[in-house]
């Protein structure tokens, strides 16, 4: 639950990104065993530009269900997010952030699993980049 996520926030480290504001955000999500599990709730915090911050909080207190929404990966059940004043409802390749875990797509190429992060809303990859060689084939499964 969302009481024990503390938000710290230091450096300022790029002035041309955008402001970030989660207003109100709530998130349930039903488990396995199909109970419904509060990950978030009434959550409101504004980083602004270049600001550097960091989630700290135990397992489980809705800090990556706080981080998938800025990027865009999940929707709030209750509230609303916003980059530079414009609603984040997809995913947009300004805005990312890395898993705690190393997570590849077994069943997708080296090439295909660097292009999956850089797809924009309408299935683009907006720069080039070269061929990744692994094995000898750039078009190698992991």
């Amino acid at each position: 639950m969302t009481d024990n996520i503390n938000v710290k926030s230091g450096s300022k480290i790029n002035e041309k990104s955008g402001e970030v504001r989660v207003e109100n955000v709530s998130r349930t999500y039903i488990d396995a065993h199909g109970s419904s599990v509060e990950a978030l709730r009434d959550v409101s915090v504004t980083i602004q530009p270049g600001e550097l911050v960091s989630l700290i909080g135990p397992s489980g207190c809705g800090k990556t269900t706080l981080m998938r929404l800025i990027a865009g990966l999940d929707l709030p059940q209750a509230g609303s997010l916003y980059l530079d004043d414009e609603e984040i409802r997809t995913t947009n390749y300004e805005r990312g952030f890395v898993f705690q875990q190393s997570n590849l797509f077994p069943w997708e190429t080296v090439y295909n699993n660097i292009a999956a992060g850089l797809k924009d809303s309408k299935n683009h990859i907006p720069i080039r980049f070269p061929a990744v060689w692994h094995r000898g084939h750039p078009w190698h499964v992991p």
